[in-house]
């Protein structure tokens, strides 16, 4: 009998797309002070940043676009996404707005080639009728509300302070390939 392929779910921005990168910049311009990504320590930035919510919500609105169209992938992605293929089926499990959705569908395959896309904004992004086996993310928020999967984290600035313990830590999607095909290869033994 044939084990049965894991289902591996990847989130998109901070795990494949450097949604920092290509914003800081931009924002750095507009604050007119340099920011940089060891500044964001929580997954806000109004709050790493100490913005206030009627200076924040202004430049958002202003440089969203960039994010979800300019942002590149981190180094090792495309190569780390190939490895991930042939441990298992793979979705993108997003909590992007619908308003992204097209940029989103048009980053991914522009970037990766074909996945399965889910976008679930305003709900937990790994839950059990998605059968998700394992995921790798970077919000700690979504590996608190997840309902299945075990997560490996990865290393970002804003998920330094109240990770659980326990959780794999790496910093690159091949990093975790490896490590979901020892804990595969030492299920099978």
């Amino acid at each position: 009998m044939t084990p049965k392929r894991p289902h591996i779910a990847l989130d998109i921005d901070g795990v494949l797309a450097d949604f920092t990168g290509g914003f800081l910049p931009h924002l750095s311009r507009a604050l007119g002070r340099e920011v940089r990504e060891e500044h964001i320590t929580t997954y806000s930035f109004e709050e790493a940043l100490r913005i206030p919510r009627e200076v924040w919500s202004p430049l958002w609105a202003q440089f969203q676009h960039r994010v979800y169209h300019e942002a590149l992938p981190y180094d090792g992605v495309v190569e780390g996404v190939a490895a991930l293929r042939d441990l298992g089926r793979l979705t993108i499990q997003t909590a992007r707005p619908d308003r992204a959705t097209e940029a989103t569908l048009a980053w991914v395959e522009r970037h990766l080639g074909p996945i399965e896309v889910h976008f679930r904004h305003g709900v937990g992004k790994y839950r059990y009728d998605d059968a998700v086996d394992w995921f790798i993310e970077d919000s700690l928020d979504e590996v608190a509300r997840a309902e299945a999967g075990i997560p490996i984290l990865v290393d970002r600035a804003w998920n330094r302070i109240g990770a659980p313990t326990g959780i794999a830590r790496v910093r690159t999607l091949l990093e975790a390939a490896r490590h979901i095909e020892a804990r595969l290869r030492s299920e099978r033994t």
